[in-house]
């Protein structure tokens, strides 16, 4: 049991010691004791609030990083999945951290929109762009909004420098274009009095009594700097150039403290320099563009000389030599005596014309591959050659298509379609060895095929974008084209080997060939005449042939009759006599004959053959001599 022990009094230590209660040192200990201890526990109590408030940060810090946001974070917080994010201090913390984290997510994404800011917008402003993403903070409590804005406010502050940098440099950059757009439209007498006015004084704005300018000496420089490279981008002829070099050339007076500022040609600069080397080179290309159109002009002049040249009369009649001479008379205004010269030549009646489908096949490729500068030279060297001058609008298109190409840094379309040159190269291929039986011929026949695929593509090609509004031919239409023109190649060289078939006529001509004669076995009515004929064959008797006659059993000497005289007065008459005898009146002529297929001929004559029990040489030589077909 606790005993009662009577408290110390202040008997002795009087009256200043009032109220005062001594313990004794065991009391006064122990009292020391609990106020050691109780500073050790609140000390360790901050240590505690303080290390959960870290924590608290790098939880939030974490969740962040992996790619939560600031709601999706809070939401976590509220269903209870963060238990140590709560507490009676650790909540000011998480909320205060929390608008951190809300203030980076606002701040990327105006970054991310920051392109839609359009500085250059009167009505815009960073603050009024910026405003539009800024959360609603009515609602949150303050730790949340202080740490919103500390985080907040110092991202800002960068962007809101970058902005009034940006923005001073546009200011400067409109005035120089204000200042460009004034001595655009200046003389060159007024061109230095009209720059100099544009250094004018304006009320200063930072309150001090000394005007401002409204252009510093740089901007004043950089107007007529710009103005001249301005000038350089659109400049197009020689007077753009004399323009440009007279302002370089300007005596600009004296600078605001009285030093000589001289030209911009006097001046020693990167800048200078870099305009200098651009007004040389500006000029160069001038010079050469206008040589250049100049020429082209004359080239279409001539075109189009030649053209009303060789276009008829509203009669149709051929243009009179009173009017070619008129026509020629236009062509005098480039001062060139050859133009005059070339031109009578070419509608000479008299000069020579070879007519050889080769020689201007051949000549049109020289053309195509860039041979003539001109389409003078063209007219002249068809004069020398002797082509005809019905070829000349498809030379015209010939070097027009090569012009077009090198313009385009173009060869010709046989050397870069891979659909052509492997189809040329297959076809090339089967040709040598069909010339294999005659090799002195065989390169000489190379060349011809390989020259005849070449013309034929590129009449293909021209025809097909005449055909189609000027669309190029598709992949397809290629491959349909080189596969008929092998066959067309092959089966000549097959047929005669020789250096340039006789029968290998062009793919347009071959089709032209194709349609007249489906349009002349319509009109013959071949089929049906065929029938007929094979039909009434069957009616002819046979024939005797030499030696079957009664004379050769007679036993009679020389009673037989004489083998040529027989052929000609007897056995050839009774085969003609029985050929026409199977055609109607009139339908077996020589147009007749060719309108049939080889296969058709081959069936009639075998047949006629063995009718009449003879060789089918003597059906073929009478139906020569009836026809007088080949």
């Amino acid at each position: 049991m606790a005993k009662y022990q009577r408290q110390g009094t202040n008997k002795y230590y009087g009256a200043a010691n009032a109220g005062y209660v001594s313990t004794g040192s065991s009391v006064d200990g122990l009292a020391k004791s609990l106020q050691n201890a109780g500073y050790q526990i609140g000390k360790a109590e901050d240590l505690r609030i303080d290390r959960e408030q870290k924590e608290t940060i790098n939880i939030i810090n974490g969740l962040y990083a992996s790619g939560k946001s600031e709601s999706e974070i809070s939401r976590e917080i509220l269903a209870g999945k963060h238990p140590q994010l709560i507490g009676k201090y650790n909540k000011a913390t998480t909320d205060w951290h929390l608008g951190k984290v809300k203030a980076s997510e606002v701040f990327n994404t105006i970054k991310e929109n920051i392109d839609q800011y359009d500085m250059e917008d009167p009505s815009q402003s960073l603050e009024i762009f910026i405003k539009q993403y800024l959360p609603d903070m009515k609602d949150v409590d303050s730790a949340y909004l202080a740490g919103f804005a500390s985080n907040f406010n110092g991202l800002k502050k960068d962007l809101a420098l970058e902005d009034a940098n940006l923005r001073a440099k546009l200011a400067s950059a409109n005035k120089i274009k204000e200042g460009r757009t004034i001595l655009s439209t200046s003389s060159i007498e007024n061109y230095v009095e009209n720059w100099k006015e544009l250094d004018k004084e304006v009320i200063s704005t930072d309150g001090s009594s000394v005007p401002n300018r409204l252009y510093t000496n740089q901007e004043l420089m950089q107007v007529i700097k710009d103005d001249v490279e301005g000038l350089l981008r659109t400049a197009e002829t020689e007077d753009d150039i004399e323009r440009i070099e007279k302002i370089m050339s300007l005596n600009l007076g004296l600078s605001r403290d009285g030093k000589e500022l001289g030209s911009l040609n006097s001046r020693k600069s990167k800048d200078i320099d870099m305009l200098k080397q651009s007004l040389i080179s500006k000029r160069n290309a001038i010079e050469t563009d206008t040589l250049v159109k100049e020429a082209r002009r004359k080239d279409e002049t001539v075109k189009d000389i030649y053209k009303e040249a060789f276009a008829p009369n509203e009669n149709g009649s051929k243009k009179s030599i009173t009017q070619l001479n008129n026509i020629k008379e236009k062509l005098k205004e480039f001062g060139d005596p050859k133009l005059i010269d070339t031109f009578t030549t070419f509608f000479n009646g008299n000069r020579e014309v070879i007519n050889d489908a080769t020689v201007t096949d051949n000549f049109l490729l020289t053309v195509a591959e860039g041979a003539f500068e001109t389409r003078q030279d063209v007219i002249e060297a068809m004069n020398a050659e002797g082509i005809p001058p019905a070829y000349l609008e498809k030379a015209m298109q010939r070097f027009t298509d090569y012009k077009n190409d090198i313009e385009q840094n173009l060869q010709p379309i046989y050397f870069t379609d891979q659909t052509y040159t492997s189809g040329s190269k297959s076809i090339l291929t089967v040709v040598e060895t069909k010339m294999a039986i005659n090799p002195t011929e065989q390169a000489e026949a190379l060349l011809a095929a390989s020259n005849y695929i070449k013309t034929e593509i590129l009449d293909f090609e021209a025809d097909y974008k005449e055909a189609n509004n000027g669309k190029k031919p598709k992949p397809e239409d290629r491959r349909k084209f080189i596969t008929e023109l092998s066959n067309w190649v092959i089966t000549n060289y097959a047929n005669d080997a020789s250096v340039m078939p006789s029968d290998l006529v062009s793919m347009d001509d071959k089709k032209q060939n194709e349609e007249d004669l489906d349009n002349l076995r319509t009109t013959l009515d071949v089929t049906n005449v065929l029938t007929n004929v094979n039909e009434a064959l069957t009616n002819l008797d046979t024939l005797e042939g030499f030696g079957e006659q009664p004379e050769f059993k007679d036993f009679i000497p020389f009673n037989q009759p004489d083998r040529v005289e027989f052929f000609e007065n007897t056995f050839n008459p009774q085969i003609d006599k029985a050929i026409s005898s199977v055609f109607p009146e009139g339908v077996l002529t020589k147009e007749l004959i060719e309108a049939f297929t080889t296969e058709e001929l081959n069936r009639l004559v075998l047949n006629l053959a063995n009718q009449l029990n003879v060789d089918t040489s003597f059906i073929r030589k009478s139906m020569q001599r009836l026809t007088g077909a080949s």
